[in-house]
């Protein structure tokens, strides 16, 4: 059940190429609305896209340990990087920004929840195909 180019999108280069629009996000936001925090904006996007991107991706590949593990640590470093990015360039910290700090809670939850979720339902189809053979 391996589509073909699924292998090359790894969790690494999704967590980069979402660093990589996050950033240019946040930049944009920064020139364009002026004191208005809207870089955690532009850096919560880049987390929901990974947040969306990764669990559909994860379904392609066989190994729980191999791509989800590894996944789940991408999400922390993608979470850090770029909620201190958005810090910096805003100059607000999160915590005086009460609906960014329930939208950080409900992304990761949603993450890890449909993570595990994906892996079942890949388990539940293996053990479906191995059942009829």
């Amino acid at each position: 059940m391996i589509i073909p180019g699924t292998s090359s999108l790894t969790p690494q280069r999704q967590a980069l190429a979402c660093l990589g629009l996050s950033l240019l996000g946040m930049v944009f936001c920064h020139i364009a609305f002026a004191g208005t925090s809207n870089e955690f904006l532009a850096a919560f996007s880049g987390i929901m896209f990974y947040s969306l991107m990764n669990p559909v991706l994860s379904i392609f590949h066989e190994s729980f340990a191999k791509y989800t593990w590894p996944s789940w640590l991408y999400y922390i470093a993608l979470l850090i990087v770029l909620l201190l990015a958005a810090r910096y360039i805003s100059g607000t910290s999160i915590w005086a920004l009460p609906e960014y700090r329930m939208m950080l809670g409900s992304i990761a939850a949603f993450y890890i929840i449909t993570s595990i979720m994906v892996r079942v339902i890949r388990a539940i189809w293996e053990f479906a195909e191995s059942d009829e053979g």
